[in-house]
């Protein structure tokens, strides 16, 4: 069987590839398998293999790979980052940042939103809420000069 020298599709570097995703068709170096893929909870069910020393992946395996360069594609969410893989679950291309934790985006994206809506809603409260305690502040005031008035008033009689 003809084989071929493949680089890891994360990082990019020649002859360090060890592991083989069957699931997403992806080469990987052990830093890269480490760190990206297993990293992500929807892609621990993939199976990934360790490739046999001197173990290549067929041209055959690669014949998609090799068409299509995914770094010339770029990824769903973030147009300007580059491809390194496609999520067939999701029907999306996706960058480096995406994979990590691709499926957990529009949570966080909703959670933050929800967020930002309860803060804008605080300060409504707390805008609402001002001219009362400004009020207050104003009654004080002249409370506070009076006291001082009688208090210096006092001072002169002793």
């Amino acid at each position: 069987m003809a084989s071929i020298h493949v680089n890891c599709q994360f990082c990019n570097e020649p002859d360090v590839v060890k592991w083989h995703c069957k699931s997403c068709d992806l080469n990987l170096c052990d830093e890269c398998n480490t760190n990206i893929h297993t990293k992500s909870e929807k892609l621990s069910e993939h199976k990934v293999v360790l490739l046999q020393h001197g173990e290549r992946t067929s041209i055959e395996d690669f014949e998609n790979v090799i068409k299509v360069d995914l770094q010339e594609i770029s990824c769903s969410k973030h147009t300007d980052k580059a491809c390194v893989s496609y999520c067939l679950n999701c029907d999306k291309s996706l960058c480096s940042s995406c994979l990590i934790r691709p499926f957990q985006y529009e949570e966080l994206n909703n959670v933050y939103e929800g967020k930002c809506l309860l803060l804008k809603d605080f300060k409504r409260k707390i805008d609402a809420c001002y001219p009362f305690f400004e009020e207050q502040a104003t009654k004080f005031r002249k409370i506070d000069d009076c006291e001082v008035k009688n208090q210096n008033e006092i001072k002169e009689k002793i």
